[in-house]
């Protein structure tokens, strides 16, 4: 265990050199100075929290962008106020996930009203996980590619942005989105995509070079939102939810999670903040496992809100927390 500790104190150290790093090289960038030139900024909004961190990344001065879903909601049943519609009356661009995440999209784009309104899918172009049915594992082994636009709900698992490699295209996806819409800019959103995704690439470094030498290679979790992270890794997930935060988990299925703490070496249970569910502290305190976190994103807790946590710093909290949970 005190090894254990030390290799998760020096992944974090690597981690936050590597942030200050990636911070100062998008500050000398020459074009954010040409930024505040005397233009109108576009105005851009995200529906989830990693697409606006992405996209404040990526657009800098040249935009004002805003987030949709407050903090510590579920992005599955959150309803848009009249504020919500109001404020999207006056946006250039609405970056979602797509991926069938967002099942009022079509109606807040249609209240709205908003007829230079452009829809980015951040998700397009992206391999996706079929949602299955009935599985302990919470998804599907194969991977199938769907088109622009698809948002059936419960038609594949939407958690794409939990995969740093997949993140990276969606991030490239809002930079040719910005480019399109502000042509001038060009230079100055590649430059800083470019900063983003050298980021993103170490952060897929860091999770396969840590991950590697797990000694277990599946987790328990509360809520199945870790199916693209855990395959992308060589990693499984055991969830007691399906990818929507569906309702509880039935007595038998409950049952044959807890089977699996019996004699396997099993001792942690990873809870989502904001879908950890009783079921799963009824699991953690029946076969007396430790629980860990690890964090969806798709929403911040208000704490982590507070607390100025962003993609990167929850990252590397599940990087440590699913090392020390496999070990």
């Amino acid at each position: 265990m005190r090894w254990a500790r030390s290799l998760s104190t020096a992944v974090l150290m690597v981690l936050t050199a590597l942030a200050l790093a990636v911070a100062v090289g998008v500050a000398c960038t020459p074009q954010q100075t040409e930024a505040v030139a005397s233009r109108t900024p576009l105005r851009v909004c995200a529906t989830i929290f990693p697409l606006y961190e992405f996209a404040t990344r990526i657009a800098g001065e040249r935009a004002q962008v805003s987030l949709l879903l407050p903090p510590g909601a579920d992005v599955h049943l959150w309803e848009p106020g009249v504020d919500t519609l109001r404020s999207l009356g006056r946006v250039d661009l609405l970056i979602y996930n797509g991926a069938g995440l967002e099942p009022w999209l079509e109606k807040i784009v249609a209240a709205a009203s908003n007829p230079r309104l452009r829809l980015v899918d951040a998700s397009e172009g992206l391999a996706l996980h079929p949602m299955g049915g009935g599985e302990v594992h919470g998804h599907a082994a194969g991977e199938k590619a769907r088109s622009r636009g698809a948002q059936e709900p419960g038609a594949y698992d939407p958690h794409v942005w939990l995969d740093p490699v997949r993140a990276k295209r969606q991030a490239a996806n809002i930079r040719d989105a910005l480019v399109a819409a502000d042509p001038e800019g060009k230079n100055f959103y590649s430059a800083r995509y470019d900063a983003l995704a050298r980021r993103l690439d170490h952060l897929d470094f860091l999770f396969r070079t840590v991950l590697a030498g797990t000694r277990h290679k599946d987790f328990v979790v509360s809520h199945a939102a870790f199916g693209y992270l855990a395959s992308r890794y060589g990693l499984q997930q055991i969830a007691l939810t399906g990818p929507e935060g569906e309702a509880e988990p039935s007595p038998a299925h409950l049952a044959v999670v807890a089977g699996l703490y019996r004699g396997g070496g099993r001792r942690y249970l990873f809870i989502d903040a904001l879908h950890g569910g009783r079921a799963a502290a009824t699991v953690a305190r029946e076969v007396g496992a430790e629980v860990l976190a690890l964090h969806h994103l798709a929403a911040l807790t208000p704490t982590q809100a507070t607390a100025g946590e962003d993609y990167f710093s929850l990252m590397e909290e599940n990087l440590v927390n699913l090392y020390r949970g496999l070990e």
